[in-house]
């Protein structure tokens, strides 16, 4: 996540939030903005659901004034265009008299008329059915995706609170400290559902695909465990509802929802009451839906390779809930930290700055060994610690940063300089293959063709493939007069060939 994104203009920034950005209830818009958001709403499939989406001020309340409206089709896909903001939003799906859902619970919806609503059955919501997310920003011109389901309602009831109480604890005014505020909380609030029920941060709920599970095609292709499990979650959720007493899905959601915030954002674990409804209760309807679903798949002639995770997974979860017991289940969003390429190209910069006000100087463009010794020992004559030892793990980051097997990502071309039997290539290391995201390869010394798409081309002991858009190179080891010197320049790992 980057909780300093930019999600209002230049404008609004200069006076503070004043204008509101956007709509602020009353007033008129005060700039130019088009954005459309999309995604699907889902408790199973929500078809004809009335979709509002609202802002948010500089207080972190919502706007008075809907952005925009629509309405769900029948597969639950909604979108819609918001004029004249950007900023946080939070999605909300209601309900009309025509408005029904796809039931997804295996044990069914219960009754309605004369009717029992079976599992995948259209069962009508009631007009006090809601449903939201909140998503942290829309840009200008920047497409955004916010899927709804039981999991993001959770996350947008206790964004609410967290929004308005960071707010309140920014000790700057500036708009740049409030938006950084709510998109945070907005930001936590969503990564809490995430740590919760998946221990990964990295799963986004709103942007997770929506499966509709009573469909067995469309089960069997998911490929993303993290998709249905979701899903499986979401029927879960509003069963163990049922379980502790309710008597409708409505009830039963909001019954989720409201023990959600009493515990300020988690569960207790596990406890013998039968109307409290805990994380042990939520897995077990979790378990079951998992195995009406692959009995549903079976019948069907299919199968999905990702059951046997996901109930793993569930079951994991199962056991950190027992362990808990009467406990609140604790939940810790890990802070948000820089991939080890940033945190190497940063502690460069660091250091850098600290052998410049030595007086040293860093040069970039020579090779570790020989652009760090004068600055290591003048370092050596004033830091007292092991400052050797400090150099030797940068050596290594840097080293990692080629040779590890995630690689080093280098956008746009990727050019060799120099001449004669001496060639410098960005972005690889000895004796390792390195994948990078390019679009081609650019010899500037006319050897080869001049722009190189596809196919192999070689030099020396560097050898580098170009195919469906990725280039592929390698260097053999030194051996002979043919050599491979590692050198930084601004953390831009390069090779220089010398001989073949």
């Amino acid at each position: 996540m980057n909780y300093h994104k930019k999600f209002f203009s230049l404008a609004c920034i200069a006076v503070l939030f004043a204008a509101g950005c956007g709509y602020d209830g009353d007033s008129e818009p005060v700039e130019t903005s088009s954005v459309t958001v999309s995604g699907t709403a889902s408790k199973g499939i929500i078809k004809s659901g009335i979709v509002t989406f609202f802002g948010v001020d500089s207080s972190g309340a919502r706007l008075a004034n809907a952005l925009a409206t629509t309405t769900t089709n029948d597969t639950g896909g909604y979108s819609a265009i918001i004029e004249n903001y950007v900023g946080p939003v939070f999605v909300d799906i209601t309900a009309s008299s025509t408005t029904t859902m796809v039931c997804d619970i295996p044990a069914g919806c219960g009754t309605q008329g004369d009717s029992v609503v079976a599992f995948g059955a259209d069962y009508s919501l009631a007009t006090s059915f809601e449903l939201s997310a909140v998503v942290p920003e829309i840009e200008d011109g920047v497409a955004t995706t916010a899927n709804v389901t039981p999991l993001t309602d959770l996350a947008a009831e206790i964004a609410e609170d967290a929004i308005t109480a960071a707010v309140a604890a920014v000790t700057d005014s500036s708009a740049s400290a409030i938006q950084a505020a709510i998109e945070s909380a907005v930001e936590e609030s969503n990564d809490t559902v995430s740590v919760l029920f998946f221990d990964d941060v990295g799963v986004d709920i709103t942007q997770l695909p929506v499966v509709d599970i009573t469909d067995t095609t469309a089960v069997a292709a998911v490929t993303d465990d993290s998709v249905l499990q979701a899903a499986m979650l979401s029927s879960a959720i509003v069963s163990a509802g049922l379980e502790s007493g309710q008597s409708s899905i409505e009830a039963a959601l909001q019954s989720v929802v409201d023990t959600f915030v009493e515990n300020e954002g988690s569960f207790v674990g596990s406890v013998d009451t039968a109307t409290v409804i805990d994380l042990d209760d939520i897995m077990t309807e979790a378990l079951e839906v998992i195995s009406s679903v692959e009995e549903t798949l079976t019948n069907a002639g299919t199968t999905s390779e990702l059951i046997a995770a996901i109930e793993t997974s569930v079951e994991t979860k199962q056991e950190e809930a027992e362990q808990a017991g009467s406990e609140t289940i604790v939940v810790v969003v890990p802070e948000e930290q820089d991939s080890p390429l940033e945190q190497a190209k940063n502690f460069v910069d660091d250091l850098r700055d600290v052998l410049t006000a030595l007086g040293a100087g860093l040069n970039d463009a020579a090779p570790v060994e020989s652009s760090f010794p004068d600055q290591i020992e003048t370092a050596n004559q004033i830091i007292n610690g092991n400052f050797d030892e400090l150099v030797n793990v940068l050596e290594e980051v840097t080293y990692s940063m080629g040779a590890s097997g995630a690689g080093m990502t280098l956008d746009g071309n990727i050019t060799v300089t120099g001449s004669g039997s001496t060639r410098t290539i960005e972005g690889s290391s000895e004796g390792v293959t390195v994948s990078l995201e390019t679009s081609d390869f650019t010899d500037t010394n006319g050897v080869g063709s001049a722009t190189i798409t596809s196919g192999t081309f070689t030099q020396g002991n560097l050898s580098m493939t170009v195919s469906g858009g990725m280039l592929s190179w390698n260097v053999a080891s030194s051996n002979g007069t043919d050599t491979a010197t590692l050198g930084v320049a601004d953390m831009a790992v390069a090779i220089s060939i010398t001989g073949g």
